[in-house]
């Protein structure tokens, strides 16, 4: 098959004649339906995986492992319409996505399909515009849950009787604001003591070392409490190390038997059983990052200084 765009040279019978562009138009989508959804996405993950955020890819595999595959898997690429983005927007709703998860799950779709254009198995993208689909309607929107100021007292004294050894970590959290993966991938090097701040540079995401959210370092004041428990787990570490005649972990935070921490075991096998211990309502470990913003702002910090 020739290349599109290919230019041909129209002869008379003496072999003489002009330039001029004549078109290839490419294989009829119709008569070859290509990949199946199930296939190209897939191919579609595993080859752009180098070039996204760790973060990012994971949001597009679950996604599309839990909620668009299920749905349109088995459909071919180029026979994918809007009615059948419809369908999967009305099949979300029907299994309780909120109006935010649902945009996510049209926003992954809307991306390969994107891709699917541009690799000519589509014309056009039927899952682009999807707004009036996603609509909240009468559904309430998502509630925001920090801890009020005696919560949170009580979660950091119920953590350091049930589990010492986090106690650090959850501490850093309410007084920092970083998010799991930056706790989990903050070194020693990154904290200034004399000056009582940390700068926070990278994070970690479903195991893989990344950058922050929006990709750019920046700098945390630390209280004076937070400050005095650094230091001393400081002096346990490096008293372990010299003992054991190896190097102080470059990590701040470990587990009890001197392991990086994995983010999902902290959540279900640290976190909510200690809101349980301490009697709390249920919250998600990110809201934590909420209480650390409300309670600034509530002894009069200004927003500026909170984002």
């Amino acid at each position: 098959m020739e290349a599109v765009g290919t230019l041909h040279r129209p002869t008379n019978g003496s072999g003489q004649g002009s330039f001029r562009p004549q078109r290839v138009h490419r294989r009829s989508l119709a008569s070859e339906p290509g990949p199946t959804l199930n296939a190209y996405a897939t191919d579609w993950l595993h080859d752009g995986e180098a070039g996204r955020k760790a973060s990012t890819h994971r949001f597009y595999s679950f996604n599309l492992r839990l909620h668009i595959l299920p749905v349109l898997g088995e459909k071919a690429v180029s026979a994918i319409t809007r009615v059948n983005c419809r369908a999967l927007m009305t099949a979300c709703r029907a299994k309780g996505l909120k109006p935010a998860s649902m945009r996510g799950v049209n926003r992954t779709l809307s991306t390969v399909l994107s891709q699917a254009v541009e690799d000519a198995l589509l014309p056009a993208n039927p899952a682009f515009r999807m707004g009036k689909y996603l609509r909240v309607g009468d559904e309430l929107p998502p509630e925001i849950q920090p801890l009020t100021r005696e919560e949170a007292q009580t979660f950091l004294d119920k953590g350091a009787e049930c589990f010492p050894a986090y106690a650090p970590l959850f501490l850093c959290a309410l007084r920092t604001g970083m998010r799991l993966g930056e706790l989990i991938e903050l070194h020693w090097g990154d904290i200034e003591f004399g000056n009582r701040c940390i700068h926070v540079r990278r994070s970690r995401v479903a195991g893989k070392l990344t950058s922050t959210k929006n990709k750019q370092p920046r700098r945390v004041d630390m209280s004076l409490m937070l400050t005095e428990t650094l230091t001393r787990l400081r002096t346990v570490r490096q008293r372990a190390a010299l003992k054991s005649g190896k190097a102080v972990p470059p990590c701040v935070f470990l587990t009890p038997d001197g392991h990086p921490v994995d983010g999902d075991n902290l959540r279900s096998r640290v976190f909510y059983r200690l809101l349980e211990k301490a009697e709390l309502r249920h919250i998600r470990l990110h809201d934590l990052r909420h209480t650390y913003a409300s309670l600034l702002i509530q002894q009069g910090e200004s927003l500026a200084y909170v984002q």
